[in-house]
């Protein structure tokens, strides 16, 4: 099986284990869905298999009922429309225009997808995106040194800290109130993201000196983690949740990095522990406001 297929089997697991749980069934229900996520996963190229898995992870519950009484070729018109929000457009974009074929066969996927795994298939997709999206983040930050494993936190603090107020402003609709009120808690909290931001930055200048934290190492690592998560997303949740995993990634590599160098200290141990608890709760509020959208 390729990485892809492996990765989808490996989730389905996991995601079948949880609701096993639920229905008091671990065993039966867990064989049951990661044999039919392979079956997925073998009849499909793992091009198709990767960008169905990003579309089903964007869908809502009122569009996936659309899509299964969709004529195909209107199926495919929709996920054409719907791959401006994909990461990867234009590699999707091209793989079902110029290839009917391929085009019939994502439409075919994601029309599987939801029949196989109903209520549960946003659920089940945004957890393999994620760790799709994870695995590639933790491969891209484990070469880093200490000091660019905490320039690289430092730019994503002062992301989150910049989406978090943007959303704020932008939220609209009839949760606007409570969602206007969650992103303010977000940056403004009890530790606010700017005292976290600004104990961050101080423990490096004693670690490492004042450039260490100055704006031409941040400020490019910052900009490509707001570009990333917005180019994957166009939901401001989703978009914070991407940023947040990413901030758990680094916390633990950063950690491993900076203790075999010798360089973590008690207090910046400390730091770093409490700032994975606050960003727990953060993924919390996020994941818990997804769920009753």
């Amino acid at each position: 099986m390729t990485p892809t297929h492996l990765t989808l089997a490996a989730v389905a697991a996991l995601a079948a284990a949880g609701a096993a749980r639920r229905r008091g069934s671990r065993s039966a229900a867990a064989t049951a869905t990661t044999a039919a996520t392979a079956a997925l996963a073998a009849r499909y190229a793992p091009a198709v298999v990767e960008l169905g898995v990003q579309v089903v992870s964007r869908f809502t519950r009122r569009q996936i009922d659309a899509y299964l009484n969709m004529s195909r070729e209107e199926q495919i018109k929709l996920l054409r429309r719907r791959m401006l929000a994909v990461p990867g457009a234009g590699w999707g974009l091209r793989l079902i225009t110029r290839n009917p074929k391929r085009a019939d066969d994502l439409a075919a996927f994601v029309e599987d997808f939801l029949r196989e795994y109903g209520d549960d298939a946003v659920r089940i997709a945004e957890v393999i995106a994620q760790a799709q999206i994870t695995s590639k983040v933790g491969s891209g930050n484990m070469h880093l040194d200490g000091l660019g494993q905490l320039q690289h936190l430092l730019a994503l603090l002062r992301t989150l800290r910049w989406h978090y107020h943007t959303a704020h402003w932008r939220v609209r609709g009839p949760q606007f109130y409570g969602d206007h009120l969650m992103f303010e808690r977000l940056y403004q909290g009890d530790p606010s993201l700017d005292k976290e931001i600004d104990s961050l930055a101080e423990k490096m200048v004693a670690l490492y000196g004042r450039d260490a934290v100055a704006s031409q190492a941040i400020w490019p690592e910052a900009t490509a983690a707001l570009k990333g998560a917005v180019g994957r997303h166009w939901c401001p949740y989703r978009q914070a949740l991407d940023l947040e995993r990413e901030v758990q990634s680094t916390l633990k590599s950063a950690h491993a990095t900076l203790e075999a160098e010798g360089k973590l200290t008690p207090g910046l141990d400390d730091y770093l522990i409490a700032l994975g608890n606050e960003r727990d709760t953060a993924i919390y509020l996020l994941t818990q406001r997804l769920r009753n959208s």
